[in-house]
Order: C-alpha cells, then sequence, then structure tokens
C-alpha cells in the first residue's frame, strides 16, 4: 500500500518568526519577519480546518452533480490564555 505523506520544514528565524516550507518550496511565513507581518500558528490551524471542510464539501456537491456557484467557511478558535495554551 502506498502512503501520501505530505512533509514540511519549519525554520526558526529568531524570537517568535518561524518560516514553513513545503518540499515543493511554497513558504509560509509565522510571526513578523524583516517589516513584514505574517500569520500565526493558531491562523494557520483555522485556515486548514477550513481549507479540509472546504476541499470535502466541494468533492461532495461535484459527486452529486450539484453546481457550486459561491462558498464560505468561516472558522473561529480560542486559545486557552493559561500554558499550554492549547
Amino acid at each position: 500500500m502506498t502512503e501520501n505523506w505530505s512533509e514540511i520544514t519549519v525554520t526558526w528565524k529568531g524570537e517568535t518568526t518561524f518560516i514553513g516550507q513545503t518540499a515543493d518550496r511554497e513558504t509560509v511565513q509565522m510571526s513578523p519577519l524583516d517589516g513584514k507581518p505574517g500569520v500565526t500558528p493558531m491562523q494557520l490551524l483555522l485556515v486548514a480546518v477550513a481549507g479540509c471542510t472546504d476541499m470535502e464539501i466541494v468533492s461532495i456537491l461535484q459527486k452529486k452533480r450539484i453546481k457550486l456557484t459561491d462558498m464560505q467557511v468561516r472558522v473561529r478558535g480560542r486559545r486557552a490564555s493559561d500554558y499550554p495554551m492549547i
């Protein structure tokens, strides 16, 4: 059985800034770097949840031959105020 693995590398750039990079060299910046704002890991997690949800909905609608004209998924998350900040 062939398994489809996704792999990324996250490199620390100092303070609380990290750069995530895919095997295809696509990157995402977490936290500010060189005056450019970045997204937080929490925001990336929410984007991933929304993106996976979108993909499932689109797939289901395509299988049912239902035409999609517009879609938006909104995800909210709240981080704990104390450690561990899950």
